[in-house]
């Protein structure tokens, strides 16, 4: 049976983590960017979804709220736009999110946006 020297399999283990914890580091921040997105189109679309219990300025109020407690960029705030017509709802909003980490950057365009039919 052959043996490997002695450390060498020891240095493939170690550059292995190496890599994991880099990848692991890269994929939190951008994951944080794109979870705070998931969080905020669900509230969106559950603001809809109760919509005809709620006023147009108290969804508004309660998203622009979500959008300072989450940390997302004030555009998400200022660009909410809540619409009723006879029989629909319409509720949504455009912002940017700057992903800058190591070898990758770029502005990432969301637009949550959710409607209700009655």
């Amino acid at each position: 049976m052959v043996t490997p020297p002695a450390g060498r399999g020891k240095l493939g283990c170690l550059l292995l983590l190496l890599v994991l914890a880099a990848v692991i580091y890269v994929g939190a921040d951008i994951g944080e960017v794109y979870w705070r997105y998931y969080q905020f189109r669900d509230a969106v679309e559950q603001e809809a979804q109760y919509g005809t219990t709620r006023s147009d300025d108290e969804i508004k109020r309660r998203l622009v709220a979500l959008v300072d407690s989450l940390g997302l960029p004030e555009e998400a705030a200022r660009r909410l736009q809540v619409r009723r017509s006879a029989n629909r709802l319409t509720i949504d909003t455009e912002y940017t999110e700057h992903i800058d980490v190591p070898l990758y950057k770029r502005d990432v365009k969301f637009a949550p946006s959710a409607e209700l039919r009655f």
